[in-house]
Order: structure tokens, then sequence, then C-alpha cells
């Protein structure tokens, strides 16, 4: 723990990751504030501020952040704007009138350069601007991080797998469909994308979330770290999620031509030397499982 008795906000802790990390923060006893514009369920430690990322936030002080709050839309331009610029503008606002003492900023690998399978860590080259509305916007807020002089830790999280939640599409029927004959597990459906041997990098939820809060613990102030778990080809990530949930995938393939792809191919050494982080894979868990 960082210090008895400390006060933790983190904006997205309603989302997929931010779920995990509020969880494990009270695990570790801390109190904890949750922006969320839904209303959440309060207890003792933890307490659900109802709003939005760009208001004032109802709170007089806060010694650190985590901040998840993001649009994930690759195709709305203005969302991202308003959420992953202005929002995170706004938040480090906060952090210097609340005087915090360490802010961790969740940004992505997206915002690295696709280096084709090369092996890529925290020093790699960036993106420079992008004409896909959510990496640019992430590469804008990182840069506000940065220039804001808050005493910050960024972090860089992989390709985020729940096992709990297998991702299915909402709305859209054809992708329900495509989805399910995909074999239905997080991931599937651009797995069938392109060469089997394309590289990408998982983490498991659970994983990436005890890595924000080490790198609340531990990390470095102006340090970046790659969140990241297992590279592994996406033929062999699909065989190894189709045993998994003993499913089956299309034995089809679509032409990578058709479709923007990228190789995801990070080393989390960085990580694991300064924070103490321990990604595991889905092996890892089926073999822990088989063992009791």
């Amino acid at each position: 723990m960082v210090v008895d008795r400390q006060t933790i906000l983190v904006t997205g802790g309603t989302g997929t990751i931010g779920r995990k990390v509020v969880r494990k923060l009270e695990e570790r006893e801390y109190k904890v504030y949750v922006l969320s514009r839904k209303k959440g369920q309060t207890n003792g430690q933890t307490r659900y501020l109802k709003g939005d990322i760009n208001d004032k936030i109802d709170l007089k002080k806060c010694d650190y952040i985590i901040h998840l709050a993001a649009c994930l839309d690759h195709g709305d331009k203005e969302q991202c704007e308003s959420v992953n610029v202005d929002g995170t503008k706004n938040i480090l606002r906060l952090a210097k009138e609340w005087k915090v003492k360490k802010m961790v900023h969740v940004s992505t690998i997206m915002v690295f350069k696709d280096r084709q399978g090369k092996m890529l860590d925290e020093d790699s080259e960036k993106e420079g601007p992008s004409d896909d509305p959510y990496v640019d916007s992430k590469n804008r807020a990182e840069a506000a991080v940065k220039e804001s002089k808050v005493p910050a830790i960024i972090v860089y999280p992989s390709v985020v797998v729940d096992l709990e939640n297998r991702g299915e599409p909402g709305g859209n029927k054809m992708a329900k469909w495509l989805w399910k004959m995909s074999g239905g597990f997080n991931g599937c459906i651009n797995g069938l994308i392109g060469s089997r041997k394309r590289m990408i990098n998982y983490v498991l939820v659970e994983d990436v979330a005890e890595g924000m809060v080490l790198a609340l613990e531990k990390g470095k102030i102006g340090q970046s770290y790659v969140l990241g778990g297992e590279n592994i080809r996406i033929g062999d990530y699909l065989k190894k999620m189709t045993d998994y949930y003993k499913t089956k995938t299309l034995p089809v393939r679509l032409p990578g031509f058709l479709f923007k792809t990228r190789e995801i191919c990070f080393s989390s050494q960085k990580a694991r030397d300064e924070l103490g982080y321990r990604p595991r894979t889905v092996d890892g868990l089926l073999a822990e499982n088989n063992s009791r």
C-alpha cells in the first residue's frame, strides 16, 4: 500500500478494466472514489460520484488518480476528442488543484507505430497524426499529460481479454452471428483476418488491472510501462481460445488487404523488473485449474 488511508479517484471505474481495478484497490483497503455516469453501489470503502469526465467533480481533494475513462469508438471523432482529450485535460486541472501525489494515465499500445512483428517497448516510435480518431486522441491526451507537469505515470495495456465476458457484440444481428460462428470469444473475428502467423499480444484483464495498481504503488514518476502479456501468433491464439471454451472457429481466412490490420508484439520487461508485474497466460490458468 502507498500510504494508509489515502484516497484514490478512478475514472472509468465501471468499465471492464475499471471494475477490476476498483476491486483490487478495495482488497488493499484504499478509500476509493469512482467517477461514473451511472449510479454505483456505494459502500464503506468506495463512493461513486455521478458525473461526466468534463464536469467539475464534487470532491474537495484526492491523493492519487487512476485515469481510465476513454471513448473506444474508432469512428467517433467528436466523442474521442471530448472524452479522451478534453476529459484528460480536465482531470489534469483537477490533479493540479488537488496537488495529487501521483496519477496513472492509461494510454494504449495502439499509439506505437506498427513494426510488423518487431518486438516493441516503451521507447519505441509513436504514431504521428493518425486518421484513426481513437489513436489520434490518445496520442494527444498523452502529450497533454507530459506537458502538464502533473506527477504522472503512463501505462500501455495491450489486447485485453476478459475470460468471464466473451465480448459478444451488441445490437447488430449479423455481427452477433459472425461472432458466434467465429468461436464466440474476444478477438475471434479479428483473428480470422490475414495471415495466421500475424502476431498479437494479449493480457488477461485481472493482470492488467493489477499492473495499473502496481504502477500506482511502485511506478516512478515520469516513467511509462507496457502492460502486456503473451506474444502469440493469431492462429495459435484462436486454437488456445477454442480449446479453453471448448468451441470451434470458422475454417476460413478473410484477406488481410481488405482490412486495416497490424502486428502487436510487445515486451513488458520493464514492468516486470520495476513493478513486479507478473502476467499469466490462458495455458497457465488451465494448468493451475487442472492441478487443483
